[in-house]
């Protein structure tokens, strides 16, 4: 039996001087990661001429992926260096209901969508206005194909990491609420997504609305990579039909 004298003591709080310097480097952490992943696509979506082909020719595959290690090293550098564990930070081991996960959250966000695109869910109109932005994209060959897909899951990667797994977690804490994290995170979500139009950038911030509810109480951002990845291989597949 352990004595009272041997029973471990209980933990002390942390002075203030060091809880204010925990908050002010989590501050830094934020600021650095808006100016990497959020502020340079800010600027080009403001500048950017609606209807554009993001998704077309092998070349702009690759520049997508170049553009996706350069912003996810960096903030996963930054999880690495809290010392908080990558599960703190929704990383964890890929397992199959991920993939069940995905497909509810896609069907999730389709339907909520279409709510701003179109006045019935379960049609697809193709246009300028009012509907969810299918730019024009070239014949891809087997290879060119394959390395789309890969640069839309490194982009949906790259995204996710910054947006749900680094800055949700951040605002969560700074803010010391869940609902102020998930609509702050959402808005810087759909905030760069305003070239697509006013309606399509509500489309993209439901989107993150919902992604991030699910990942205040889930913690796994495997399912939100891969439902990011669908909705991009989608539009780029309606895209190659119209």
């Amino acid at each position: 039996m352990m004595r009272i004298d041997e029973a471990p003591l209980p933990e002390r709080p942390k002075p203030l001087t060091v809880r204010g310097s925990e908050r002010r480097r989590e501050i830094l952490e934020v600021v650095v990661v808006l100016l990497v992943a959020v502020l340079p696509y800010l600027l080009s979506a403001w500048f950017a001429q609606p209807g554009g082909a993001p998704f077309a020719g092998p070349t702009r595959s690759i520049d997508r992926i170049t553009g996706a290690i350069e912003t996810s090293v960096p903030i996963l550098y930054i999880i690495y260096r809290t010392g908080e564990g990558w599960a703190r930070f929704g990383i964890r081991a890929f397992r199959p209901t991920d993939a069940l996960v995905a497909a509810g959250l896609w069907a999730a966000t389709w339907l909520g969508c279409r709510a701003f695109t179109s006045p019935s869910p379960f049609s697809f109109p193709v246009t300028s206005q009012g509907s969810i932005p299918v730019p024009s994209a070239p014949a891809f060959s087997l290879f060119g194909s394959a390395l789309l897909v890969v640069s839309l899951a490194a982009g949906a990667f790259a995204e996710e990491v910054a947006m749900r797994s680094f800055l949700l977690h951040r605002l969560e804490k700074l803010t010391q609420s869940k609902a102020w994290a998930v609509v702050i995170a959402s808005l810087l979500f759909g905030s760069y997504h305003i070239y697509e139009g006013l309606w399509n950038a509500m489309s993209v911030t439901f989107m993150g609305l919902v992604f991030s509810i699910y990942f205040v109480n889930y913690r796994r951002i495997a399912p939100l990579v891969l439902a990011h990845t669908a909705w991009n291989v989608w539009l780029t597949i309606l895209s190659m039909r119209h």
